[in-house]
Parts: C-alpha cells; structure tokens; sequence
C-alpha cells in the first residue's frame, strides 16, 4: 500500500482539499458497499476505490466518466499475494448504461470483505 501511494499522485497530492475526495456511491446499504475517487489536480488522474463489507459478487459500480474508459485492478487486498483467498479483477471497462444519475458503470467483482482500487488506462 505504501508503494502505491507514493506511486499516485492522487492518494497524495490533494490530500487537504475538497477537490482530492469525490463519492461515487454511498448509498448501496442493501450490499453494503462504498466507492469512491481519488483525485489529483489533473482531472484525468484519479483512483476509483470500492469497499465491500459483504461476501463477493458481480456489481455495477455507478461513474461518470466516458464509456470507453478501461480499468486496471492495481490493489485488491483479497489478492493471494496478500493471504486472500484470490478473487481479482482482469482489465476491464465501463459500459455504457443508465446507473443512478450516471450515464456509465464499472462491471467489477468486488473482493469479499475487501477493497479493490482500480486506475484509468490511458
């Protein structure tokens, strides 16, 4: 965790500003799951972080950024290298779809019990 956070500018460089947190979702208490960003001055770098306090499953996580963005996983601590049980994410995309007042989603499995941080690729 330390080596991704001094890695991306978005866990660090707007630590004591507004503009360095944005929630995605703080609604979902029927899956009991939060999702946020992580921004850094540069609007196209961000983090997308989601926490799950349930048991796995396929989740479309509302984002409102551009259909075809894709994803890469860059921690998930359910990972096997961690002592989790290995439940991870291949690269992946938004699609397009209507999702709580955005205009786009991530398909993601969410780790059980577990966080999974995903990044933009350019």
């Amino acid at each position: 965790m330390n080596c991704l956070y001094k890695a991306e500018p978005s866990l660090h460089e707007v630590d004591f500003e507004w503009q360095g947190f944005k929630w995605i979702d703080f609604h979902d208490a029927d899956n009991s799951v939060v999702a946020f960003l992580r921004c850094a001055p540069d609007p196209d770098n961000h983090l997308v972080v989601v926490c799950n306090f349930t048991p796995p499953f396929p989740h479309r996580l509302p984002h409102r950024r551009a259909a075809s963005v894709l994803y890469r996983e860059v921690l998930n601590t359910d990972d096997a290298k961690y002592g989790g049980s290995g439940i991870t994410n291949a690269p992946g995309g938004s699609d397009a779809g209507a999702l709580a007042e955005s205009t786009c989603y991530i398909e993601t499995t969410l780790p059980p019990l577990g966080v999974a941080i995903f990044k933009p690729e350019r």
